[in-house]
């Protein structure tokens, strides 16, 4: 009934203004805003019967029941609490409108926030609203009002303005919007004006479909289908009063009924009624239900929810002021902008070329007759095999049939091209003499097979934005696609190019960016050369997969940039990747892997740098990881290359072949893992900067970085740069290392084990002049019967370092740590770090540390743990022969122990200044003829001994030795603990001053005792050459 009576008063209203004299059709707004008059005009004699019905009574119910408990709106918060004029207050909830209704087809989520500012009996208040459908697309609600009380009416009128924006529909509509509401505790009436505002029409799909030829077939037609949104005006009138029953009262049961008009352009309108009841649950929940009915949204039902956030403003019932409480009601309003879609069709349009502003011509190949031709469109019989050369103009279209083909129809975008015949398969192109197909500037060719062309399968020269897709080519006797001086963006999508004599993709020369997809292989001639690009060029292969297993890859001369993807060259003849003479960057995405070459795999040569003194670095070459085998090969060749980057990967070398050979080139190498067996050696690195790194796994696990064994010497490096190897064991070679000059060496993590000694000059593992850094740490090292471990010679003044730490090592015949300076490296700067180390020397004068430094140095020797079963083996041997330069030295909380005859700790001879500390160490000496430490000062120096053991089980043995001490010298000895334990004859002595310089005096001190037990001679001193002293077995001395 009441949908019926407002459709009736609209369709009145509608045809009054359709038939006024001398107007065919209103404008919209016009049309709207009458229907508003017209219904205005019906909410006043409505509510007029309504009130007159039923809100005399039940007004003078409430009057007589002044005492009862009123409740708030069911779609509000609790009510607000009466608060002081002017300040600030706020309310808010959260709530869900689940099931369509008419304008919405998914449920909402909604938050509300209601700032306000109450006045005298009146309040001025915002309402912020943001809503979410079930598909996670957003709307919000933006509203500014004014509410006053007006007694004599025993309501609270008020007027709010709106912004709504939506895109619950998927596209974003606007519109503003006024509302109109009275509201008191008997009944209330609201009425919503929505407006849009900015493009209230938007398509939400356009699809072109049935393409076709036209009855001669020589154009295409087709259809469009768009699926059209339009927001709409319109208005909505809701009346409704509260049930005159106890339980109505308690929760605040309201009934509204009302109708709701939205008016379209392009869209049928939409009249309709809606009825809805609410409730209260408790203090802070309400519920909803709503029915609504109209044309063109039918019968909906939607169940709603909502919950007061805590710290919104509320009272109790019981005290709750009315006009406050309605004041602060949320508003009553839609949250989504109402959009009608409608789907249009466009049927038999003609497709233009946009090229030409003109239809498309075009031509059905069904034989090499009906070649050539001058139509936009080449199409070619689905199954047809031509034997013709095409040659295409400016413009042109070669197309297979029935391969998904699509060309742009000029204002509508991408069609289909339709079909003609019951031909299958993809059409050929074969067996041509000569070039198979020569392309043209702004040409096409799509979803054919070029195959066994005695020329070029395709060729283009000196033309520009020109596309190839869905094409095959191989077997051509010179190269499958070649392009030459090419001009304009070029884009080759879904090619594959196969074997052929030439190579499968040539590109020499290009001023513009090209880019291609696909697969490129070849077993005969190359898969890929690219030559003499410009600058500010882009060859981008990054989609397209590159196998070869004939000539290799071979980029050269380039001066743009090229990036490729996922390279695989195997059992190639020459070099499988080589980049050369290019000052542009080339970028090898994913896995390069090359394997079973006759050459090297990666050979990266003469690159070019003219960027001068800029920072930019050009010529760089790039790899994201590789995978190199190298069969009696070198899996790595870089030689004078300008920068060459590998961020990962493995390379394995066989049958006497090498890892790398890199020579006068800028690198960043980082690898995973390196294998060789055999050759003269596995790395060698000359006259190079940077880093080349083997890292491991990750896993922290010994051998994870490789395996290098049975070469003649693993790493040969000279002025190398840096050299970072982590978890690369070795084994079997002759020797490990043999660097001149390098930055810095680094082993770690490590085995090494069964390294024979060969043509190296002294015979050890490692070998070095001049490296400025090395360190071995955290190792596993046996030196075998014939070899020292490491000797490291200068002689250039530089600075030097060298760190051997927490390795585990043993000595069968030589030194383990020799460092010398020779002529040349006078007043070089030593520092020397020796720590965490277990070391077992077995041979026979052999040295744990063996340091021979004219210049400043400093040496520390700490936490390692020394078992020295030879004869006369020592654990630091220390000679500073410069005679200026400070020698400062510290040997602590060292455990050494000598099983061995005439053992010795620590000896030092210092030619210059000395500065040393020797304390926390424990020495046992098992052995006859042990020396704790035997300190030679032929300069003035400073000497710490504190907190030592010593303990002699072997007889003979000197605990503190000053050969000779120079005068002003300075020693401070305290809290040492010296055990002499034999009972023989020998001669034990404890703490020994031999000699002091002659006239000389040294200062002694000390003020923590020290225990001698056992000693033949406790303490000797030559007369009158010292001053001070320092306690041992409880009384000073001397």
């Amino acid at each position: 009934m009441l949908r019926q009576f407002f459709s009736t008063t609209a369709a009145a209203s509608s045809s009054d203004i359709n038939h006024r004299p001398n107007s065919r059709k209103l404008s919209r707004a016009s049309f709207v805003l009458l229907r508003m008059a017209a219904f205005a005009g019906v909410l006043v004699g409505f509510s007029g019967v309504t009130y007159g019905q039923f809100g005399s009574d039940l007004f003078d119910e409430f009057q007589s029941n002044e005492n009862r408990t009123v409740a708030f709106d069911s779609e509000d918060a609790p009510p607000l609490q009466r608060i002081d004029n002017g300040a600030t207050n706020w309310r808010a909830r959260v709530g869900h409108l689940a099931f369509e209704t008419f304008g919405r087809d998914s449920s909402i989520t909604h938050v509300e926030l209601m700032p306000m500012i109450p006045l005298d009996n009146a309040a001025l208040f915002t309402d912020w609203r943001l809503f979410v459908d079930n598909h996670g697309e957003i709307g919000v609600n933006l509203g500014l009002g004014y509410r006053q009380w007006i007694e004599e009416l025993d309501h609270v009128v008020g007027a709010s303005v709106w912004y709504d924006g939506d895109n619950t529909s998927t596209e974003y509509f606007n519109q503003v919007g006024v509302s109109l509401e009275m509201m008191g505790d008997t009944w209330d009436v609201f009425t919503n004006v929505y407006i849009p505002v900015g493009d209230d029409t938007k398509d939400f799909s356009v699809r072109n479909t049935n393409s076709r030829f036209n009855a001669g077939g020589t154009s295409i037609l087709f259809d469009e289908v768009r699926d059209r949104g339009e927001s709409m005006p319109g208005v909505d009138f809701e009346f409704g009063f509260l049930l005159p029953t106890d339980f109505a009262h308690e929760h605040e049961v309201r009934a509204y009924a009302g109708w709701y008009f939205f008016s379209g352009d392009e869209t049928d309108d939409i009249n309709g009624a809606k009825v809805r009841l609410q409730g209260d649950i408790n203090q802070v929940m309400t519920a909803q239900v709503e029915l609504t009915d109209d044309d063109e949204f039918g019968t909906n039902v939607i169940f709603g929810g909502s919950i007061v956030l805590p710290g919104s403003l509320s009272s109790e019932r019981p005290s709750a002021r009315r006009r406050e409480r309605h004041l602060g009601r949320f508003s009553q309003r839609n949250y989504n902008v109402i959009v009608s879609r409608e789907i249009r069709t466009q049927t038999g349009i003609t497709a233009v070329n946009p090229s030409t502003a003109a239809g498309y011509s075009v031509a059905q190949i069904t034989a090499d007759g009906d070649l050539p031709s001058t139509s936009d469109i080449l199409l070619v019989q689905a199954g047809t095999s031509l034997t013709s050369a095409i040659t295409l103009a400016d413009g042109q279209f070669l197309l297979g049939e029935k391969t998904g083909q699509q060309v742009v129809a000029d204002g509508f975008g991408l069609i289909d091209v339709p079909d003609f015949s019951a031909g299958t398969g993809t059409p050929i192109i074969d067996s041509v003499a000569g070039t198979a197909i020569t392309l043209a500037s702004n040409s096409r060719v799509a979803g054919l097979s070029v195959t066994n062309a005695t020329g070029h399968g395709i060729i283009g020269s000196g033309i520009s934005d020109f596309t190839l897709s869905d094409v095959t080519v191989s077997g051509s006797g010179m190269d499958n696609l070649f392009l030459e001086n090419v001009a304009g963006p070029s884009t080759l999508t879904g090619l594959t190019l196969g074997d052929g004599t030439g190579a499968s993709f040539h590109l020499d020369g290009s001023t513009a960016d090209v880019t291609l997809a696909g697969t490129i292989s070849n077993s005969s001639g190359r898969s890929l050369l690219i030559e003499n690009t410009s600058a500010d060029t882009t060859v981008d292969l990054r989609n397209a997969t590159v196998q070869d297993s004939g000539s290799g890859v071979l980029i050269s001369g380039v001066v743009g940039d090229v990036q490729l993807n996922d390279v695989t060259v195997t059992g190639g003849t020459g070099t499988g990747i080589e980049v050369t003479g290019n000052s542009g960057t080339v970028i090898f995405n994913g896995l390069t892997a090359v394997s079973g070459n006759t050459g090297p795999g990666i050979n990266i040569h003469d690159t070019v740098d003219d960027a001068g003194t800029t920072a930019v670095v050009e010529g760089q070459v790039f790899f994201s990881e590789v995978n190199l085998a190298a069969d009696g090969q070198t899996g790595l060749v870089a030689s004078n290359a300008t920068s060459l980057q590998i961020t990962n990967g493995t390379v394995n070398a066989t049958n006497s072949g090498a890892v790398a050979n890199i020579s006068d080139s800028l690198i960043d190498v980082r690898l995973r893992s390196i294998f060789a067996d055999g050759g003269p050696f596995a790395v060698n690195i000359a006259d190079t900067t940077g880093t080349f790194a083997a890292l491991g796994d990750g896993s922290g696990t010994a051998g994870s970085g490789g395996l290098i064994q049975n070469t003649n010497t693993a790493f040969t490096t000279s002025n190398a740069g840096t050299v970072f190897l982590q978890f690369v064991d070795f084994d079997q070679n002759q020797h490990v290392l043999s660097d001149v000059g390098s930055s810095r060496i680094t082993v770690a993590g490590s085995n090494i084990s069964n390294t024979t000694g060969g043509s190296l000059t002294p015979n050890m593992i490692f070998v070095t002049q001049n490296t400025k850094g090395l360190e071995i740490s955290g190792s596993n090292i046996s030196t075998g019967n014939t070899i020292g471990l490491f000797d490291g010679t200068v002689n250039t003044v530089d600075s030097y370092s060298y760190a051997f730490a927490n390795n585990s090592l043993v000595s069968d015949a030589g030194d383990l740590f020799r460092v010398t300076s020779q002529a040349g490296g006078e007043d070089a700067t030593l520092a020397l770090v020796g720590t965490g180390n277990l070391i077992t020397l077995n041979s026979d004068n052999t040295d744990a540390f063996d340091v021979d430094w004219n210049g400043p140095s400093a040496v520390s020797v700490s936490g390692n743990t020394l078992t020295g079963v030879g004869t006369s083996t020592t654990g630091l041997r220390f000679n500073g022969a410069s005679t200026t330069a400070l020698s400062t030295v510290a040997v602590q909380n060292n455990d050494f122990r000598f099983d061995g005859a005439a053992g010795t700790g620590v000896n030092l001879v210092a030619a210059g200044p000395s500065l040393l500390t020797i304390g926390s160490n424990t020495l046992d000496f098992n052995g006859q003829n042990g020396v704790g430490m035997s300190l030679t000062l032929q300069e003035a120096g400073e000497v710490g001994i504190f907190s030592n053991l010593l303990t002699d089980d072997g007889s003979g043995a000197t605990a503190v030795l000053f050969p000779t001490i120079a005068d002003q010298s300075t020693v401070t000895i305290e809290n040492n603990q010296l055990l002499f334990n034999s009972v023989s004859l020998a001669i034990d002595r404890g703490i020994i001053f031999q000699a002091v310089e002659t006239g000389g005096t040294i200062s002694l001190g000390g003020s923590i005792n020290n225990v001698i037990n056992g000693a033949t001679t406790p303490f000797q001193i030559p007369n009158n050459s010292s001053t001070g002293g320092f306690p041992v077995n409880g009384a000073f001395v001397p």
